[in-house]
């Protein structure tokens, strides 16, 4: 159906777009509603290329007063590294040394997770 394929286009895109609901017997109205995309704050976070092999670029973009905190971890759970990031930029991590494997990164602010993330390092 439309509605479907709509959600699907929010879902993937997040697009804001207006569609027409079937009228609902006893309720009043125009029978339209509208998704809207989120002020999502793991949106402001992108890190590339992924797969890597030398080096990594972390994109981020905070408010003005904002501290964010970066960790990489590797698949068994140890801390391989962390970076506290303040403003906006890109923080370049340098996985040279590191063995080839899937790791996970997470970005906190305020000891909240905010962004949680896979990236594969091949050397």
């Amino acid at each position: 159906t439309a509605y479907l394929a709509q959600s699907l286009l929010f879902a993937a895109k997040g697009h804001e777009f207006p569609i027409q609901l079937p009228q609902i017997d006893g309720l009043e109205g125009n029978g339209y509603t509208a998704f809207k995309a989120s002020s999502n704050i793991a949106d402001a976070f992108t890190l590339y290329p992924n797969p890597t092999t030398t080096e990594a670029y972390f994109k981020y973009q905070l408010s003005q007063n904002e501290t964010a905190k970066f960790m990489l971890y590797e698949i068994n759970g140890s801390l391989k590294h962390s970076a506290d990031l303040t403003g906006s930029g890109v923080y370049t991590l340098n996985t040279k040394s590191y063995k080839s494997g899937i790791y996970y990164y997470i970005v906190s602010i305020n000891g909240k997770i905010v962004k949680r993330h896979k990236l594969v390092i091949i050397n």
